[in-house]
């Protein structure tokens, strides 16, 4: 599938998002089974529409298809529920590949209107509460999980929907503004995603009065 968009609509006609879905439960079973197929997703869904569209459109039901419409328990929740779970167990010797691979695959989904509407309706960034201060203490692997949010984030908020919903959550917005602060290079990717929300008109009033625009608009 690797930079093949042919055979990744193909797969994604044939519901190979809908065929992971079913089997999720035994995927989840092993890490190691976990990391392979969250990587054969991100292989899936890079620069794909076809496959980005196909997986909020998938069931865990045996015997039924992919759905016609998106679901509130499509392969995409899956994976947004996964992140939750993820960061309640990020630890020194935790092995972060699943959480990596996660963003890699909502990073891709964002291409995909749909995509970007189900994020914005889940409970996605309450997860990121967990890299204030006050629970990180600015230890490893700490700043590198930042890096994974803003990463996702920076990429999420090239899109209206993305900087409307990220300005409307006040923690994570708040958040964002004091790793402008913080160490690079998070710090420059922080700044970042300051800029794209700029760009949507109803956050500019904020950014100008949170002391902060100066800097934006230096970029």
């Amino acid at each position: 599938m690797v930079g093949d968009g042919s055979v990744k609509d193909k797969f994604a006609q044939l519901g190979l998002g809908d065929f992971v879905h079913k089997l999720w439960v035994w995927f989840a079973l092993q890490n190691g089974h976990l990391v392979d197929v969250l990587r054969m997703l991100a292989t899936f869904t890079a620069d794909c529409a076809t496959a980005c569209q196909s997986l909020p459109l998938t069931s865990a039901v045996a015997g039924t298809g992919p759905r016609k419409l998106p679901t509130k328990i499509s392969l995409l929740h899956v994976i947004i529920n996964t992140i939750d779970k993820e960061m309640e167990q990020v630890s020194r010797t935790r092995n972060l590949s699943v959480l990596e691979l996660c963003f890699v695959i909502l990073g891709n989904c964002c291409s995909v209107l749909e995509c970007r509407i189900l994020i914005c309706k889940s409970a996605l960034l309450n997860s990121a509460g967990r890299l204030h201060p006050a629970i990180t203490k600015k230890q490893k692997p700490w700043d590198f999980v930042e890096s994974l949010w803003l990463e996702f984030l920076q990429i999420f908020s090239l899109h209206p929907e993305g900087q409307s919903h990220i300005a409307k959550n006040s923690d994570v917005f708040d958040l964002i503004l004091s790793l402008t602060s913080g160490k690079l290079p998070n710090r420059t990717t922080a700044l970042l995603v300051l800029r794209n929300i700029a760009f949507y008109q109803p956050n500019r009033s904020r950014l100008m009065t949170s002391g902060w625009y100066h800097i934006i608009s230096a970029l």
